[in-house]
């Protein structure tokens, strides 16, 4: 029950999110294909991931290619893709993902009563571990106009 209401507000915390601070619209894929499938059309993956705490506890994550994360600086902070620097870079990936979790948890949890923690960039291993581990109730398939991402919850009771 969580996990479904949590990915509801997720969905559109990140529409949101993407679509207004970092001027990238996006489609949430409706259908179920493969994880490993969908990921494979994202090149240089890289990942972010923040955990919260309160009445249950969890993790949220999202996975993109490089590529769009230099266009999310570029849009954010107002430069061209060439001048954005790789730390700017995974700055934005860190922020981006701690404004959609934080959106998504003012939408879901509105006496505020879960703690979101800092956003920390991912391993290689992890993001290989986590589209191993993701399954379809927790993980949403993410397209923009030239490139696929994912973002996903895990919560526990």
């Amino acid at each position: 029950m969580i996990q479904s209401k949590l990915m509801t507000t997720l969905t559109r915390s990140i529409s949101n999110v993407l679509e207004t601070m970092f001027f990238l619209p996006i489609r949430v894929e409706e259908d179920d294909p493969a994880i490993d499938e969908w990921m494979q059309a994202v090149s240089n993956p890289v990942g972010a991931q923040i955990g919260f705490t309160g009445p249950f506890s969890g993790q949220a994550f999202f996975i993109l290619s490089e590529n769009v994360v230099m266009e999310m600086t570029a849009n954010f902070l107002g430069l061209s893709q060439e001048e954005a620097t790789s730390d700017q870079q995974q700055d934005t990936l860190k922020e981006a993902l701690n404004m959609i979790a934080g959106h998504m948890l003012s939408l879901y949890d509105t006496k505020g009563e879960i703690q979101l923690g800092i956003p920390e960039l991912m391993t290689a291993d992890d993001i290989t571990d986590t589209k191993q581990s993701s399954i379809s109730d927790n993980t949403l398939l993410i397209a923009t106009e030239n490139s696929r991402m994912i973002s996903g919850i895990v919560a526990a009771d």
